[in-house]
């Protein structure tokens, strides 16, 4: 679900407000607004995909038994700290330096000189939290790879512990009910000479 989100909102729903077709609709400094609250919402979606993680691979890990899945918790590790680095350095300078660079549509009181400066460092700033973006992406995938490796080892472990499964389950049931008959033979045959004799 999370991966599937990053995937969307990186290569869809993000771009979609900068797209020439919506420039009626959404202009300038409007689209840059209505993207500013979508990741918004979208950072509190990974914020709860993360908790859930977290909570999960414990539990995993305390019910299941075996090894800490060390890599796995270093992965989620970095991407948590890229998510907080976003929420809590770059979107608020983003926010400001946005408001800044249009400061007659906010009603902020800026020079023009403020205004072309903000702008300037406002696309520097976005590339870095677009990179950023992108590794939290790529930490995804590798979650996702490791996890699915895992479940692929999980699942083959058994055959590969009990290649003839099957038709041992079926050779034991017929080694038991062959020791049954003969006891139930021998026994009988012994009653029978005792009563001879």
């Amino acid at each position: 679900v999370w991966l599937g989100a990053a995937v969307f909102f990186t290569f869809f729903a993000g771009p979609a407000f900068f797209d020439p077709a919506l420039a009626k609709i959404l202009p300038k400094p409007e689209d840059g607004i209505a993207a500013r609250f979508l990741i918004g919402r979208f950072t509190a979606f990974q914020i709860a995909c993360a908790t859930v993680a977290v909570v999960t691979l414990g539990l995993g890990w305390r019910l299941g038994g075996g090894k800490f899945p060390r890599g796995q918790a270093m992965l989620l590790g970095g991407i948590i700290l890229l998510i907080a680095a976003g929420m809590l350095w770059l979107t608020p300078q983003l926010d400001a330096l946005h408001q800044l660079k249009y400061a007659g549509h906010f009603g902020v009181s800026a020079t023009k000189e403020q205004s072309e400066a903000a702008g300037k460092a406002f696309g520097p700033l976005h590339g870095v939290s677009m990179i950023g973006n992108l590794l939290v992406l790529l930490g995804l995938l590798a979650q996702f790879a490791l996890k699915w490796k895992q479940a692929k080892a999980k699942h083959l472990q058994p055959r590969l512990q009990h290649p003839q499964s099957p038709w041992r389950g079926f050779l034991s049931m017929s080694s038991q009910l062959m020791t049954t008959w003969q006891n139930g033979m021998l026994n009988g045959w012994g009653g029978f000479m005792k009563n001879s004799d």
